[in-house]
């Protein structure tokens, strides 16, 4: 993914534009902290390169988003965020504030900040495990996200009975991301299947 987004970026747009490549990334912290919370219990990373300092092969690519992962995803780390957002709803001053203008203060900080750290959501469910006697009823099970102002293009991963569905949403015309992407499977000699709701 990361390898088809600067391979877009840098023919659209010339050098002096070019930005960071980032993969927006939820962690779910209930398997981290060992909790069954039914609230939404996650953080986000963004991982990813700068290519404007060097060209990066998908070995590469693959190493440096493999460590990253590692060395964010530990407790202490996601603790310590937390951590922050906790202490700034404790404080006294932003408490007494009403929440209309903090509701439009959050909405207004996470429009110009929230989605502009990264390039692309990418949420993976990982297998998900059925009860036996459910199996010959379920051909496929599909994991869909939308996709933000600022974010055109959305991915979504959920592995099911053997098999793994990469779900793309956009709110763009443009499909030339997901054929770089899955091109880029067929290359790698992975079987690839793809259905598209597009008509033409």
């Amino acid at each position: 993914m990361l390898q088809a987004l600067i391979q877009k970026q840098a023919e659209e747009q010339p050098f002096h534009k070019h930005k960071p490549v980032k993969i927006t990334i939820p962690v779910n912290l209930r398997r981290l902290f060992h909790k069954t919370t039914l609230r939404n219990f996650s953080l986000t990373l963004n991982l990813g390169v700068d290519p404007r300092f060097g060209d990066h092969s998908l070995k590469e690519l693959c190493f440096q988003m493999q460590h990253q992962l590692l060395l964010e995803v530990v407790p202490q780390k996601m603790a310590a965020r937390i951590a922050t957002n906790v202490g700034a709803q404790k404080n006294p001053l932003l408490r007494s504030v009403p929440r209309i203008i903090k509701t439009a203060a959050m909405r207004y900080v996470y429009g110009r900040i929230g989605e502009r750290k990264g390039t692309i959501n990418l949420s993976n469910l990982g297998q998900v495990e059925v009860p036996d006697e459910m199996l010959p009823y379920i051909e496929k099970i599909e994991f869909v996200i939308s996709p933000q102002y600022s974010y055109p293009n959305n991915c979504s991963v959920i592995s099911f009975n053997g098999q793994t569905g990469i779900h793309f949403i956009r709110n763009v015309k443009e499909s030339d991301l997901e054929r770089r992407f899955f091109a880029s499977l067929v290359s790698l000699n992975l079987p690839v299947f793809i259905q598209s709701n597009e008509r033409n």
